[in-house]
C-alpha cells in the first residue's frame, strides 16, 4: 500500500511536469507560426509534420534507450516529445484571434510583437490550451507507465504505477499474486479516467456555446 501511495506522487509529478515543457514550448512555437505566417509558420509546421511522422511511443522509447533512464529524464522526454499537439492547437486559436479588433487596437497603439502575443492574445485562449493540457497529462501518465513496464522508465528501488505493474510479467505473480499488480493497474485507470473527466468538464465550462 505505501508502495503504491509513493508510486502515485511519482507518476502525477511526471505527468505534471511532463505537460509543463509539452505545453510551454507548444505555446512558444504555436505562438510564433500562428502570429507571424509565412515563412515561419512554414517552417514551424514542417518541424511538427516531421515529428508527427514517429509514434510518440516509439520515438520515447529510443530516447529514453540511449539516455540513463531516470525521472528526471523520462520528464523531460516525454515533455519533448509530446509538444506538437499542442503547438498545432495554439497556432489555429491565434489564427482565429489575431484579426480581432482588441489585437488590431494593441498593435496599432504601437505595443510590440512580444507584448500583443504574450499580453493579449495568449491570456485570451488560455482556457482551451488548459483543457488541453489536461488532456495531455492523461496520456503522459500512461506514457511513463509503459516506458516503466518496459524498463526504460523510472528505475527501482524508485516506485512508480508503472514499474510496479512490471512485477506481473512472470505467470506465478500473475495468478497467485495480483494484490502486486492489480492495485497500481487499478490506479493508473482511476488517474486517467478521474483527469479525462475534468478535461472534458473544463471543456464544456469553457464553451461559449454552453454558457447560458
Amino acid at each position: 500500500f505505501s508502495r503504491v501511495i509513493y508510486a502515485a506522487r511519482v507518476s502525477m509529478s511526471v505527468g505534471v511536469v511532463a505537460v509543463g515543457i509539452s505545453t510551454g514550448i507548444g505555446i512558444l512555437l504555436g505562438a510564433l507560426a500562428g502570429y507571424f505566417g509565412g515563412w515561419v509558420d512554414t517552417f514551424i509546421m514542417r518541424v511538427v509534420d516531421v515529428v508527427y511522422c514517429f509514434p510518440v511511443l516509439f520515438l520515447v522509447i529510443i530516447i529514453a534507450t540511449i539516455l540513463k533512464p531516470s525521472i528526471y529524464n523520462i520528464m523531460i522526454i516525454i515533455g519533448l516529445c509530446n509538444w506538437t499537439g499542442t503547438a498545432r492547437f495554439v497556432r489555429g486559436e491565434i489564427l482565429r484571434v489575431r484579426e480581432l479588433e482588441y489585437v488590431q487596437a494593441s498593435i496599432s497603439l504601437g505595443a510590440t510583437d512580444g507584448r500583443t502575443i504574450f499580453h493579449h492574445i495568449i491570456p485570451n485562449i488560455m482556457a482551451p490550451i488548459i483543457v488541453e493540457a489536461t488532456l495531455q497529462m492523461a496520456r503522459a501518465i500512461l506514457t511513463e507507465a509503459s516506458l516503466s513496464y518496459l524498463g526504460v522508465g523510472v528505475q527501482m528501488p524508485t516506485a512508480s504505477w508503472g514499474n510496479m505493474l512490471m512485477s506481473a510479467n512472470n505467470l506465478s505473480t500473475l495468478t497467485l499474486r495480483p494484490w502486486q499488480w492489480v492495485p497500481p493497474g487499478v490506479c493508473i485507470f482511476l488517474a486517467v479516467l478521474s483527469i479525462n473527466f475534468i478535461g472534458d468538464g473544463l471543456r464544456d465550462a469553457t464553451d461559449p456555446s454552453q454558457i447560458g
